[in-house]
């Protein structure tokens, strides 16, 4: 289960959610692999492991970072955060 942000790339709206997840969700930043067309911002928040994703074709992205093995309160989660970080996009 993914939550959509944007359907667009756009650099300058996923560094803004990085700090808005850091500094109004308390989140912590865990690890950052950027390539050509493609970014994975890991963070975590009150226990929770979620990725932000953008991709040159979806646009920007959040999920559960254990997505295959991700607990219903996971999705619940992410769902929640996504639905507050909609307010900044």
């Amino acid at each position: 289960m993914d939550f959509e942000l944007s359907n667009q790339p756009d650099h300058l709206l996923l560094a803004k959610l990085c700090t808005i997840i850091i500094e109004k969700f308390n989140g912590k930043l865990l690890s950052k692999i950027a390539d050509f067309d493609s970014v994975y911002i890991d963070f975590e928040i009150e226990n929770f492991l979620i990725t932000l994703h953008q991709q040159t074709f979806i646009g920007i992205i959040l999920f559960p970072t254990n997505l295959k093995e991700s607990m219903p309160e996971e999705i619940l989660f992410v769902k929640k955060l996504g639905q507050n970080l909609l307010k900044y996009t």
